[in-house]
């Protein structure tokens, strides 16, 4: 598969295909929101795959979102997350000449998911994985992906970091609209039975 992306891309995550909780119940519903990409990166959670009552209709209704972005023109891209830990072989994309790094997450904290009940768990696997992988992994970028499988933008040491939300019920989420000149934070917004691309939240110049 070519993991070149083509601009506009548009990048969404947390969609839990499958999950009661989740808004989403087919995947016609995001054909509005797709038909400004070119390339759409799923950037994890995609589908609810942890549970095997879930499996099924997270399988189907991520197969069913793919031929979605392929009638709409885009070329549809999956990154692992840690509820859907198998769905690609891709766990990080780098995008805009380096300048952007696409990833779920999950394998930036020791406990995967800090909120969860079993995150003491995942910590202690985590933990032993990197041990495994030498004294550096811990700060090895690399290392780290290689061990593991709310809305809202930070500036920290130079760095913009981009958390955009879920479609899960009370959450809240965002896409991000990366251009050839520039990174644009929308808002998801509900039309009738329908998701849609509301009013920009944030935008960032890029210089390629």
């Amino acid at each position: 598969m070519n993991l070149t992306p083509i601009d506009p891309t548009l990048i969404l995550s947390d969609l839990h295909l499958g999950h009661r909780a989740s808004l989403i119940r087919d995947a016609e519903q995001l054909a509005p929101v797709l038909r400004e990409a070119k390339t759409v990166v799923l950037n994890g959670d995609t589908a609810e795959l942890r549970h095997q009552i879930d499996r099924p209709v997270g399988r189907g209704l991520a197969a069913n979102l793919a031929r979605v972005c392929h009638s709409s023109g885009a070329k549809a891209i999956f990154i692992n997350g840690n509820h859907d830990p198998v769905i690609s072989q891709i766990d990080h994309l780098d995008l805009a000449e380096g300048q952007m790094l696409i990833t779920h997450g999950d394998m930036l904290f020791l406990g995967i998911a800090p909120w969860s009940r079993q995150a003491y768990a995942y910590r202690r696997v985590h933990r032993r994985a990197l041990d495994q992988l030498g004294p550096d992994a811990l700060l090895n970028f690399e290392k780290r992906l290689l061990a593991t499988k709310r809305t809202t933008c930070w500036n920290r040491s130079g760095r913009v970091i981009i958390n955009t939300g879920s479609f899960v019920l009370n959450f809240g989420a965002c896409a991000a609209l990366l251009s050839d000149k520039s990174l644009e934070i929308r808002r998801i917004d509900r039309y009738h039975k329908n998701f849609v691309l509301g009013k920009p939240l944030r935008k960032f110049e890029i210089s390629r």
